[in-house]
């Protein structure tokens, strides 16, 4: 996999597709926090759980990343079971919400080693929009 190219793609969104907290370093039962922002990605102060952002609709900033092979192929990855939000279904980035106080690079990299175990260096990246 050390020849697969990156291409990270940051959006915000009114829904979370993250269940686990990238920076927890205990448990993986830590609860997300997302700072909230408004819809053009200004920060609007304070921030929101998980929950909040998931029964509210809240906005929060949200990273996915598309993984292609030197053979120009994209990965794609089956969601967990476990997941609230579309068990099982097959998706083609990886991706979750960006924690309060982090860059969405730095989320990147987090959920790119979280979900594939892969661990990725910012110059690799083609892009992060």
């Amino acid at each position: 996999m050390a020849q697969e190219r990156l291409v990270a793609i940051t959006s915000t969104l009114a829904s979370n597709r993250k269940e686990t907290f990238c920076n927890a370093t205990v448990t993986m039962m830590t609860m997300s926090i997302f700072d909230r922002i408004d819809e053009t990605d200004n920060l609007i102060g304070g921030t929101a759980t998980y929950d909040e952002v998931l029964n509210q609709g809240l906005w929060h900033r949200a990273i996915h990343v598309i993984i292609y092979t030197p053979k120009h192929q994209i990965v794609m990855q089956k969601r967990s079971s476990s997941l609230k939000g579309h068990p099982n279904e097959i998706e083609v980035s990886i991706g979750g919400g960006v924690d309060a106080g982090e860059t969405p690079t730095a989320a990147v990299v987090c959920e790119v080693k979280e979900e594939r175990g892969i661990k990725i260096f910012e110059e690799k990246m083609i892009a992060v929009i």
